[in-house]
């Protein structure tokens, strides 16, 4: 099992608001998910971090995406791997469509600055079959420099229908007409800070439900005031995958073995089957149940595979019986039918 993940933190802005705490935040998300996750490979985007193979890591548009560009070029995760994809920063709608905004990102023309939660949710799909989670801090006071506050609608509506299209939980800082707040005290935000108590030994949250009833009653509780939470768990049972397998425990994966016999029995659909049967192995080795299943759906999809060859097969023969059957009946009544003709006398 592999744990990949992006973390981006946008203090600095040339056109918006500077933030207090997104750098924070984004690196509070890397140590957690590096040190006590263990996360295979974590790359991190800040203001001030550090340069990756010799190449800037500043938060710019252009830079951000040559880097999904690079990364996703060829799909790398399998049925059991997990990539995170945290961004804390400026977030703004714009025409029906939600964006991420990087450091110099410009309300004014969002369009061409900005980065559209779609584009990165394509990309993040593009990593192969494993679990995408997208975790957004982008929902804060969208201020310009000049002081001007951006009223209205903040992101969410349109990342949480397009999420649940690509198949990916996405987890919002907040609703889409709240506020996300820093606490000055925790010198973080109020979403980041719960999301890593939640995930770590704290909230000891290993399934996606409980991390989200976990984030509700925390989040607003450490902001002291209204901000909501929210995860796009849709269909219901994606609140049964394991996202902190360091703490599953054997009562966490029950749902998601019932998810994978629904799945393979009821539903047919073993490609989700098996890539369930894999979360499971990913937490225990050597759950006889997911190593036989997993043995069933192979030889059931090896021998569907076979039942069309057989298939095919046949009726290529049929097709090559009629066309010699045709070619015969062809041949005898272009030829002469000597001897059977008779000669007629005028």
């Amino acid at each position: 099992m592999a744990n990949w993940a992006i973390a981006i933190g946008v203090n600095e802005y040339q056109f918006l608001h500077h933030l207090k705490y997104a750098k924070n935040d984004a690196l509070h998300i890397c140590d957690f998910l590096g040190n006590e996750a263990k996360f295979d490979r974590i790359f991190y985007f800040s203001d001030d971090s550090p340069d990756l193979d010799g190449k800037t890591t500043k938060p710019f548009r252009n830079n951000l995406l040559k880097v999904f560009k690079e990364l996703f070029a060829q799909p790398f995760l399998h049925e059991s791997d997990n990539f995170w994809f945290f961004f804390a920063g400026h977030g703004i709608l714009c025409d029906g469509i939600d964006y991420l905004m990087p450091s110099d990102g410009d309300p004014d023309n969002v369009v061409d600055t900005g980065i559209s939660v779609n584009q990165v949710i394509q990309n993040l799909r593009g990593s192969g079959e494993g679990n995408v989670i997208l975790a957004l801090d982008a929902c804060r006071n969208q201020v310009r420099r000049n002081g001007d506050t951006r009223s209205g609608e903040g992101i969410g509506r349109e990342t949480e229908r397009v999420a649940k299209i690509a198949d990916v939980i996405s987890i919002a800082a907040c609703s889409p007409l709240e506020y996300s707040y820093e606490v000055d005290d925790l010198q973080h935000g109020a979403f980041t800070y719960a999301l890593v108590e939640g995930l770590g030994l704290e909230g000891r949250c290993a399934t996606a439900a409980k991390l989200n009833t976990y984030l509700k009653h925390r989040v607003p509780e450490l902001a002291k005031t209204r901000q909501t939470p929210r995860m796009m768990l849709d269909p219901q049972e994606k609140g049964h995958l394991i996202l902190m397998p360091k703490y599953a425990e054997k009562i966490d994966l029950e749902p998601l073995k019932k998810d994978a016999f629904k799945s393979a029995h009821r539903n047919k659909n073993l490609d989700l089957a098996r890539r369930l049967w894999m979360q499971v192995l990913a937490v225990d080795g050597t759950d006889y149940e997911a190593i036989t299943e997993i043995e069933g759906l192979a030889v059931e999809r090896y021998m569907a595979k076979n039942k069309d060859n057989a298939s095919g097969v046949a009726n290529n023969t049929e097709v090559s019986m009629r066309q010699a059957n045709l070619k015969t009946v062809e041949h005898r009544f272009s030829q002469p039918q000597i001897g059977k003709l008779k000669k007629i006398d005028w």
